[in-house]
């Protein structure tokens, strides 16, 4: 076992992946109903070849639920590469300023042509 599965068995108080598997599952957040309620808006930023989150995890994400972006980078612990920053940063402005702006624009009946 990897020192990250140890320390998983050691939290759920159990000794190895197999028993592991009954409590790790209560954890599920697609078995709780979670992924198919409204949520916020979601940046998904990864490597496509990190293990420990794989990109199973993402397509899952993204077929259930509230609509999110997605970023995968081809290589980089946790897809850090050079523009993953500015990716992330272009998201947050878009998200948090632009957007809120643009439909304040709307509800007010204001044109931004």
């Amino acid at each position: 076992m990897l020192d990250r599965d140890i320390a998983r068995c050691r939290l759920f108080g159990v000794d190895n992946l197999e028993e592991l598997v009954k409590p790790w599952s209560a954890l599920s957040l697609k078995d709780q109903g979670c992924l198919d309620k409204p949520s916020c808006s979601m940046l998904l930023v990864n490597d496509k070849n990190d293990v420990p989150t794989l990109i199973a995890y993402f397509y899952l994400l993204l077929k259930q639920g509230t609509p999110k972006s997605v970023r995968i980078f081809p290589g980089g612990h946790k897809g850090q590469m050079p523009e993953t920053s500015p990716t992330i940063v272009n998201w947050l402005k878009t998200e948090l300023i632009e957007r809120p702006l643009f439909l304040a624009l709307i509800a007010i009946g204001l044109s931004i042509a």
